[in-house]
């Protein structure tokens, strides 16, 4: 009896031995699991802190402004062509400062590891396995998906930002280049334009120059057409004298007429014919009575009045009117000489009809 008390005495202290170590080792196993759980529900507490509760709420879309893409030309546009870059812009990706999720007052809920029953107090179990359950309401998991849910709804909008920051970048890049060209082209524009001002600077100097000259010409033509009207003045009293002068020898004309008429003379045997060639100019015009005034020259009127003094007939040459001094210039018409007046210088000659080819201007030449 003794020996077997003995031997029970021995094997109890071997088992609390052995308890003892167990224990030991069990505390050292359940301070690593209380620390790491106390690390997790620290880690999932921040964690959640990152994850927004709820996304961004699709609004309507603001009036951005459009980008012109129309080609540019000289033609103006009313309503140029615009881009459709922001009809597929997930503006509501902007949203900011939405709330996150928060685990601190839920700390209870995280050291919850079964479904609790709200009446007994007790682990709830599957009706089917027995066994208890460790998801649903009230329960550690519970959190934890709802937290990966979130995660993953917050992971997808992160893509879709991620995904438009492309986008954006890759019509950024475009638009700069564009816009960088465009600026090359525009400075090549302006170079031009610069250069083309200072021609028209230039030009504007010459015009300046022009209408300085063009200036003095029309003081000179004001001039000259005071010049003329004084000559015209003059001419007109000429022609009042030419018009007495023509009474005057019309008088006389009929006079020889009448004296010839009486006593006719034979022609003298030193008859005189005029030259060829240039004899005058034409000084004034009366279309009214159709007939000239010429300008003779001083051989005309040598040879005239020799005749005169010869007794021969009043001499009436007809004479040609042409623009220019010479036989090959332009024909204007044939007048008749009727009469001279020696001091003056002066004829009068009828236009022949018939013969006119254009207005006898003063200053044509007379030809015999």
């Amino acid at each position: 009896m003794k020996k077997l008390i003995h031997s029970l005495l021995v094997l109890h202290l071997l088992l609390a031995i052995v308890a003892l170590i167990l224990g030991v080792m069990l505390f050292r196993k359940r301070e690593v699991l209380v620390g790491r759980t106390v690390k997790l529900e620290t880690a999932l507490t921040t964690l959640a802190a990152t994850i927004e509760t709820e996304g961004p709420a699709k609004t309507e879309a603001p009036e951005f402004p459009t980008l012109d893409i129309e080609t540019v030309s000289d033609r103006l546009v009313d309503q140029p062509e615009r881009s459709s870059f922001w009809n597929d812009y997930p503006h509501y990706l902007e949203q900011g400062d939405h709330a996150t999720i928060n685990l601190s007052t839920k700390r209870s809920q995280l050291a919850q590891f079964y479904r609790m029953d709200p009446v007994t107090l007790k682990p709830m179990r599957n009706p089917t396995t027995g066994e208890k359950l460790t998801e649903g309401p009230g329960t550690m998991q519970a959190l934890i998906d709802n937290l990966n849910t979130k995660a993953m709804e917050q992971l997808n909008r992160l893509e879709d930002t991620r995904h438009t920051l492309r986008t954006i970048r890759e019509e950024l890049v475009n638009n700069v280049t564009k816009l960088n060209k465009r600026k090359q082209e525009l400075r090549l524009a302006l170079h031009t334009i610069v250069e083309r001002d200072g021609s028209i600077a230039s030009l504007h100097h010459v015009i300046g120059d022009h209408e300085s000259t063009i200036q003095l010409r029309d003081e000179t033509i004001q001039q000259f057409q005071r010049d003329v009207a004084d000559l015209n003045g003059e001419l007109q009293r000429k022609d009042d004298k030419i018009a007495q002068k023509e009474g005057d020898i019309q008088q006389l004309m009929h006079k020889l007429e009448v004296a010839l008429t009486d006593n006719p003379k034979p022609k003298p045997k030193g008859w005189v014919a005029f030259s060829t060639g240039l004899q005058g100019a034409v000084a004034g015009i009366n279309e009214e009575w159709n007939f000239v005034i010429l300008k003779l020259t001083p051989k005309f009127l040598r040879q005239y009045n020799k005749m005169l003094e010869m007794g021969a007939d009043t001499p009436e040459p007809d004479l040609t009117i042409v623009r220019g001094d010479s036989a090959d210039s332009a024909f204007v018409t044939k007048v008749r000489l009727s009469g001279v007046d020696l001091e003056e210088g002066l004829g009068v000659a009828n236009i022949l009809a018939g013969w006119q080819q254009q207005p006898v201007k003063i200053g044509d030449s007379i030809l015999y």
